[in-house]
């Protein structure tokens, strides 16, 4: 007798955010034939971004239906007594293995100011930085200012502990195999929006 493969499903690492992203969807495309969004199809990091010592949610959804090649779809939730509560969606927003979130020193209206990495579409690549106004922060990246100086914070979203470190230090560093027996490191250092850097190689 055949039998029948049943694929698990991903539990939430954090149920009371994932309720409330799939509450906040359901009011939005609600519908007889609306399905949970998993937990495997967003990203999300935990942090107090208001100060007032409750946890607080980015969470950057994942796949084709959020994004194009602008970036995804992201949210910000705001901690409150029985779970969270959306206060600002934003667009454009890189995926998180390029280390597009930087949660920055400074605050406006008690809120962290947010270092944005935007490309794609055109465009070429820019940190912009987005600031709460008392309601919200601003929907899409694309149409602000480009910093003048590389963002200085915590870098969240990013692709595991070495990128964060050399996002945190102000460059990028890279290592890797060309074809089967050639192997180059690379770095480069950003300053003030100039990207300068080296590269060496050995067979």
């Amino acid at each position: 007798m055949a039998g029948t493969w049943i694929q698990a499903a991903v539990l939430p690492a954090h149920p009371a955010l994932h309720a409330a992203l799939n509450d906040h969807l359901r009011q939005r495309h609600g519908g007889q034939n609306f399905k949970a969004t998993p937990a495997n199809e967003y990203r999300a990091h935990l942090e107090d971004l208001n100060g007032d010592r409750s946890l607080d949610a980015l969470v950057l959804m994942l796949g084709r239906n959020w994004g194009g090649t602008g970036g995804q779809t992201m949210f910000i939730f705001k901690g409150v007594e029985r779970g969270f509560k959306v206060v600002s969606r934003m667009t454009c927003v890189s995926l998180p293995a390029q280390g597009a979130i930087c949660l920055m020193h400074e605050r406006n209206k008690n809120w962290r100011d947010l270092a944005i990495r935007v490309s794609g579409g055109g465009a070429k690549a820019k940190f912009v930085r987005m600031r709460f106004d008392g309601a919200r922060y601003p929907l899409n990246p694309t149409v602000r200012p480009p910093m003048a100086d590389w963002p200085e914070g915590d870098w969240v979203l990013a692709s595991g502990d070495a990128t964060r470190k050399a996002l945190a230090a102000g460059h990028t560093h890279f290592a890797g195999v060309l074809g089967k027996t050639t192997r180059f490191q690379m770095g480069l250092d950003h300053k003030q929006g100039h990207v300068t850097g080296q590269y060496f190689y050995e067979k």
